[in-house]
């Protein structure tokens, strides 16, 4: 199974009145996605329901029924929701009780990389009325991704300072991610000390980074000031490293001879990914026949993995060689 990639940092906004929740579930590793219905917007995933009369193609019990599958996606998937940037003034007021609370810095890249089938990625489009469903949206149902985009992620254009990304998930409620997919926690300008170290103390041994925000003494505008990391409160820092299977790394003689030139590839992409903790156990690595990257193939690392509640616990990890080989030599400097 295969995982895809976001390079990006995600952000989720928190109030301090549910602290020993929020933090239960970042130690735990996971997140609360709601439904849509669930959330504070009334016209969540509203869609203009007046053109079922306008299909032509199809039975009208057909439409009626496909129709309704549509609509009940209201009540039934998760929707975790996301902004872009950590430093929006109005987010802090609204969804951090006056910049009280935190905000939590995920890689999207790594929160999605368990190779999550029933999770969809959709970033937020912002309009001035509502999206129109049409029959071949309906009937395409081997694109989910057009009626997610749609129903899930429009919103009035009032919402557009939020720069939302939104998790589709199948079925709301905890959905469990990588560990290493957190990176950071934000505090806000208002946030007490004792939250802060509370916060730090819970998480101790994660090697995370914390900041402070911070106004400008001269502008309307935020900035981020890192705290600086005590052991004292944060633990000691600690290096992970997954055991490698024997023969996970194959010889070069039963490498492609087109792809012997970057052999060193394979090792080095195992040792960065061994590095990771929802990896527990490195069990092959070779060079992709279907991925390429600026003509070359792609490095993929199989690995086990220890994260909760997945389709398969086997799963690949896809690096770039270019960047390997850049890696490469910069050790070797």
């Amino acid at each position: 199974m295969d995982a895809i990639f976001f390079s990006m940092k995600v952000y989720k906004y928190r109030g301090v009145s549910f602290l020993e929740r929020d933090l239960e579930s970042i130690a735990k590793n996971y997140f609360w996605a709601p439904t849509a219905d669930q959330l504070n917007d009334p016209s969540e995933a509203y869609v203009n329901e007046n053109v079922r009369s306008s299909f032509q193609d199809f039975g009208a019990s057909d439409v009626e029924t496909e129709f309704k599958k549509l609509m009940n996606m209201r009540h039934t998937v998760g929707v975790y929701s996301l902004s872009q940037t950590p430093l929006d003034e109005l987010m802090w007021a609204y969804y951090s009780e006056s910049h009280k609370g935190f905000c939590i810095e995920n890689d999207l890249d790594r929160l999605i990389h368990e190779a999550r089938v029933s999770w969809n990625v959709v970033e937020v489009s912002y309009h001035s009325k509502p999206q129109t469903i049409i029959s071949d949206d309906l009937f395409a149902a081997k694109d989910e991704t057009i009626i997610l985009e749609k129903m899930i992620g429009s919103k009035s254009r009032r919402w557009q300072h939020e720069e939302e990304i939104r998790i589709v998930t199948t079925e709301a409620g905890p959905n469990y991610y990588a560990s290493s997919a957190l990176t950071g926690i934000y505090f806000g300008c208002r946030c007490e000390e004792s939250t802060i170290l509370k916060a730090r103390k819970e998480l101790q041994g994660r090697n995370l980074k914390y900041y402070q925000i911070e106004f400008a003494d001269d502008a309307y505008s935020m900035k981020p000031r890192e705290i600086e990391y005590d052991e004292d409160i944060d633990g000691v820092r600690t290096e992970y490293l997954a055991p490698i299977e024997e023969h996970a790394i194959p010889n070069i003689e039963h490498i492609k001879e087109t792809n012997r030139p970057y052999y060193e590839c394979l090792a080095k992409a195992v040792d960065i990914f061994r590095r990771d903790s929802s990896c527990e156990r490195i069990t092959g690595a070779g060079f992709s026949t279907t991925r390429q990257s600026n003509g070359k193939p792609t490095v993929y690392v199989q690995y086990k993995t220890n994260v909760q509640t997945q389709y398969s616990n086997e799963l690949n990890r896809h690096f770039d060689i270019d960047e390997l080989l850049s890696t490469v030599r910069d050790t070797s400097d």
